[in-house]
């Protein structure tokens, strides 16, 4: 299972908890009064006629650390275990007054505090009912019909076309909880308390003068009026805070715990499970659904953390960081639901080639090897294809240049907080957000989910404000075990961008901003600084095994953007030929299966930089000359691995530590499989021992044409000024070579090549598991999951 490792939770105290702000428990008298309800739900049987006893549960609290601290896990397992029928009943009678509360025309303050903190209590004890499958289905799951819900209206047709729409001055339609023309997949048979439940919380969510404004529309008048922030769809709604953000809260940690039956089903048992719970909540009859996306992308994207002056955060408490976060999560959950009959069945290869020129060839494949069949995307059709997402259906239909700019917007300015924080003339005077996880995650959706979204950030608008923070993660995370996980996740954005054309051209523009990370000094431009940032990441001293399963997709980056890099530093150019000889060393080589891969990404990079960039990569090929020595051995690598020293240390040719994600191979014009090579078994590992045949098989593939034609033919041209004129300046030799025309010295340029991501199981499944870890660490305070229980990924605290 994969592991998750965290810094100790924060200790649960009145005084560092959030929800401290709100008012005490009445005294210590109330305080026992509702304790010793909770302790008779252990003693005897209640029935539901007792009123009086069960008003009490909703009444008597007052705040989150009131419920939190006297209802505790062990009350919950017991009563579960000794009283179950006494934990139904009280899961009714939440529900049956959190329903009145829905019927009502007029929320009194008494009504409002009795829904809250029904809210509370389902938050509190959902996650521990949950660890008895067979209670859970027969409460959640049993016959029992749940109360009528009025149908939901028939969808409208909704246009496939992916081209963003230019805006217009017709207003925009009103918004539906339907939006396509589609069925839902099939709901689970006799849904009982659950999807009761989940219809509840939709609906409290907006519901006027409880989580919005009084005067908000009605349901059923149009949603406009039900939206949260101003942002999509609207930009004049007027933000409310205070005890509604409150009360949101508490809705969305509910709506997160009914999720979090995820966390209890193992990664080799999710592959085939469907979470229920998320069935119902995006089917395209949940209530309000197209409202809920809205405000919480709006919620997230239209928070502003700068203040009005330095050290603001200090001098008040910023609670709208807590909805952010919470809006955050829950959108995460729900866009990341897949059904099982959904769910990507590609082969673990995931990068595949595609000429960038028109009928030029691709890669060929290993032998025996079939091009893999397109998952099906059945969100992204609207010809009437069954949703089983309807949030990831609504994020595909953004199409217009207002809501783009309002993502992007956002998106850069949140990205961006950690560093610019960290870059301050007065330290600690910009607050830094916390979310930046989340916002990574939503930023992959958005670019992998939607097409339309993609060629916007590409074409209209600064790829590179995006790239950098990207590249700040990478290079600030690379210390801090803690921290891999967004290490993988900004390179799969990145290897998602590079795929595209515009990524590398836009790469070429000057680099001028000033990051608070350890970089060398250099002038250049954003594509001196990726190669930069990953050439630390990649020599760094004792670097994890979670962290090397992602050098093929590094090098591929660096390959996919390397035909449009107009001009290198000389800096980055010396690095690449640092990365070119810490891969070409025989131990290198020799340690396993895969690592010559490296030396065809970085043999493919050279020959791009040479032959289609070569007027302004002069300083790349003063380093490859210089560094002639490097290209000479590779050419003279004896067969036998014998001939050369023996490595210290043999690599597994396992796929990489549960930690991170699979490993993305490249595909090449050999198949490892079909070459003869030597596994040992030792004890319990299997270590790989390289064998003459698989050395020669891919030593004869290695396009090392470009660069001995280029040593043949202007190495003795550098050597004959140097000694003629005695040059000893570097500055020279690059003049001379801007001088010197390669044109018909090098051989005819190849096809370029690019290597482009295709969603696998695998990541999908990671993915999965990393929202749920991060829903699980930021909801320390309160503690809303048991990690003990947890299955889907481990969990252990750093020291």
């Amino acid at each position: 299972r994969p592991t998750l490792s965290f810094p100790p939770p924060p200790s649960v105290s009145p005084s560092a908890s959030p929800f401290a702000r709100q008012p005490v428990m009445g005294g210590s008298e109330s305080k026992q009064q509702f304790r010793a309800k909770v302790l008779m739900l252990h003693e005897r049987d209640v029935p539901a006629s007792e009123t009086s006893f069960w008003s009490g549960l909703w009444t008597l609290p007052q705040t989150t650390d009131d419920v939190f601290s006297n209802v505790t896990p062990s009350d919950i397992r017991e009563i579960r275990t000794q009283r179950g029928q006494n934990l139904v009943t009280l899961l009714e009678e939440l529900l049956n007054r959190m329903s009145t509360t829905l019927h009502k025309d007029v929320l009194h303050p008494d009504d409002i505090a009795a829904t809250t903190n029904c809210v509370r209590l389902l938050t509190r004890i959902l996650p521990f009912l949950f660890e008895d499958a067979a209670f859970t289905q027969r409460v959640f799951w049993g016959e029992k019909e749940e109360e009528d819900l009025p149908p939901p209206p028939p969808p409208p047709a909704v246009s496939g076309e992916e081209e963003i729409e230019e805006e217009t001055d017709e207003p925009p339609p009103p918004y539906s909880d339907a939006m396509a023309s589609t069925e839902a997949l099939p709901v689970p048979a006799g849904e009982g308390l659950a999807k009761r439940l989940l219809h509840t919380l939709a609906k409290l969510l907006f519901l006027p003068a409880y989580t919005l404004s009084p005067s908000a529309k009605k349901e059923g008048e149009g949603e406009t009026g039900l939206l949260w922030e101003a942002g999509l769809g609207a930009s004049n709604v007027v933000r409310i805070g205070g005890q509604v953000d409150v009360r949101r809260m508490e809705a969305l940690r509910c709506l997160l715990v009914c999720f979090s039956e995820s966390l209890l089903v193992s990664a080799d048992e999710y592959k085939v499970w469907n979470n229920r719970w998320l069935q119902i909540a995006c089917a395209p009859d949940f209530p309000h659904a197209h409202a809920l996306f809205v405000s919480l992308l709006n919620v997230v994207l239209g928070y502003d953390p700068t203040g009005w002056i330095p050290y603001s955060s200090i001098l008040h408490s910023d609670m709208r960081e807590d909805l952010v976060d919470l809006a955050a999560q829950v959108l995460l959950v729900l866009l990341d639901y897949h059904h099982p009959t959904c769910r990507h069945t590609a082969e673990t290869l995931t990068v595949t080639s595609k000429a960038d020129e028109p009928n030029a060839p691709t890669q060929p494949r290993p032998e025996g090897e079939t091009e893999p069949e397109s998952p099906e995307q059945p969100l992204e059709s609207t010809s009437g294809k069954s949703v089983s997402n309807i949030f990831r259906h609504f994020l595909c239909q953004l199409k217009t240049k207002s809501d783009f700019q309002f993502i992007v917007q956002g998106l850069v300015g949140l990205l961006n907080n950690p560093a610019d924080s960290e870059n301050t003339f007065l330290p600690g005077s910009l607050k830094q957000i916390r979310c930046y996880q989340e916002l990574l995650i939503l930023l992959w959706k958005l670019v992998d989910e939607n097409k339309a979204f993609l060629e916007y950030v590409l074409t209209r608008c600064d790829v590179t404000q995006i790239v950098v923070p990207l590249l700040y993660f990478i290079y600030e995370g690379r210390e801090d075990p803690t921290k891999v996980g967004v290490i993988h996740i900004c390179t799969f954005v990145l290897l998602l961008l590079s795929g595209e054309r515009e990524m590398g051209v836009a790469l070429n523009k000057t680099f001028n901003n000033e990051l608070p990370i350890d970089l060398p000094s250099f002038t250049g431009n954003h594509g001196d600084l990726l190669i930069l940032v990953f050439h630390k990441l990649i020599v760094r001293k004792e670097a994890p095994e979670k962290l090397q399963s992602l050098f093929n997709c590094i090098l591929t980056i660096i390959d996919n953007v390397s035909p449009y890099l107009k001009s290198l530093s000389m800096i980055a150019s010396v690095k690449l030929l640092n990365l070119f000889e810490l891969f070409s060393s025989p131990k290198f080589l020799y340690a396993a299966e895969h690592h010559h891969h490296y030396l065809f990404f970085l043999l493919e990079t050279f020959n791009n930089l040479i032959q289609y960039q070569c007027e302004g990569n002069t300083r790349l090929v003063y380093a490859i000359l210089r560094r002639k020595e490097l290209f000479e051995r590779l050419a003279k690598l004896p067969a036998n691995q014998h001939e050369e020293q023996h490595p210290e240390k043999k690599e597994e040719t396992e796929p990489p530590s549960e930690g991170g994600p699979p490993q993305t191979p490249h595909r090449v014009n050999l198949s490892a499989s079909s070459v003869p090579r030597h596994i040992e078994e030792d004890g319990e590992h299997r270590r790989f021992v390289a064998t003459p045949e698989w050395i020669r098989t891919w030593k004869q593939q290695m396009p090392l044409q470009t660069i001995r034609r280029l040593l043949d033919t202007v190495l003795p041209k550098v050597e004959g000024l140097c000694t003629e004129t005695e040059v000893n300046d570097e500055s020279q030799v690059v003049n001379f070579l801007q001088t010197t025309t390669l044109v018909g010295l090098l051989p005819v340029p190849h096809a370029i090549l690019i290597r482009k991501y295709q969603p696998n199981e695998y990541t999908s499944l990671w993915f999965t598991t990393y929202i749920w870890g991060v829903a699980f660490l930021r909801n320390q305070t309160p503690p809303l999951f048991d990690g003990k229980q947890i299955k889907l990924f481990t969990t252990g605290q750093v020291p």
